[in-house]
């Protein structure tokens, strides 16, 4: 099963998605060339990644696709898996083909490769190391030579001509140990969320608690022989604070020790987060009984 699904992680067309995950600079993002969207450091990045550059490189530019299954020769994370591809379409020939063996480690769940061999038919060989990594080679030289090298960043990457059958091995030219390699790189991963969670903590801290605000009504009280008579108060107080607030209860207790007559009563209330914080009474103006006036300015008015 584990197999399966890394076979289906390896063989997906995911060029734009796969994120880099492990890489000798991180956290700085795929040091990628600017004149090739597919090239890339190959050796010490993580194999998904590497594998979906060369997988979208080989399929939009070489005409070349995935053939059978992925083989995986692996122990705890540690081995190789090699991957062949043919020729998408061959007319009165046989299909050219590449075999990729990627030696991977373990590093965090991520397999990460070590090096790279490619092996096949000459002219397609040929054709990844020129145009995969920008090279410009005269084919004359190369049967001279034999074995003709490149660099980028800090791979190696060298061609070997044999008639019919060349291969290309990808080196790094860097880094000499391994766990040294996954040491520094937990360590940089380590530093990077303790950062992160260190930056969270710097950001300034908004209050959640909403201002609080201060709101005065007025309403007409009427006291005789000891009774109350008031006018409405404010609607929307009374549908959302009213019952809540024990307006009635309050007044009444304000109202015990105020002779008889009409009133004009300021009611100063504040509201934060939608609840009520404090309510108090003013006697704006008293006026000696004459019957309950039905509104404020019946009694400014007399």
């Amino acid at each position: 099963m584990k197999r399966l699904l890394l076979l289906l992680i390896l063989s997906l067309f995911l060029q734009d998605s796969v994120a880099q995950k492990v890489s000798p600079y991180y956290p700085t993002p795929s040091l990628g060339s600017s004149n090739n969207q597919f090239e890339t450091q190959i050796t010490y990045f993580d194999l998904n990644f590497v594998n979906s550059k060369i997988q979208e490189f080989l399929s939009r530019k070489l005409e070349m696709t995935l053939q059978g299954d992925s083989n995986y020769n692996l122990d705890g994370g540690k081995g190789t898996i090699s991957e062949s591809y043919l020729d998408k379409i061959s007319i009165n020939k046989e299909p050219r083909k590449m075999t990729f063996s990627f030696e991977v480690f373990p590093v965090e769940g991520e397999l990460v490769v070590k090096t790279l061999k490619i092996t096949g038919d000459t002219d397609a060989v040929l054709d990844f190391f020129v145009r995969y990594w920008s090279t410009n080679l005269n084919f004359d030289d190369v049967k001279r030579k034999e074995v003709v090298s490149n660099r980028y960043l800090q791979d190696r990457i060298s061609f070997t001509f044999n008639e019919g059958n060349s291969t290309i091995e990808v080196q790094n030219t860097t880094i000499k140990d391994d766990e040294k390699f996954v040491a520094e790189f937990l360590s940089k991963k380590k530093k990077e969320q303790e950062q992160k969670v260190s930056d969270r903590e710097m950001m300034p801290k908004y209050s959640k608690e909403a201002k609080k605000v201060e709101k005065v009504f007025s309403y007409n009280v009427l006291k005789k022989k000891r009774r109350l008579k008031y006018e409405q108060y404010d609607g929307y107080f009374k549908d959302t604070y009213a019952e809540k607030g024990n307006l009635d209860q309050k007044l009444e207790k304000f109202m015990a020790d105020k002779k008889d007559g009409n009133y004009i009563i300021d009611v100063k209330y504040a509201v934060q987060n939608d609840k009520l914080k404090g309510l108090s009474f003013e006697v704006q103006k008293f006026q000696k009984p004459k019957g309950f006036l039905g509104t404020v300015n019946d009694v400014l008015m007399n």
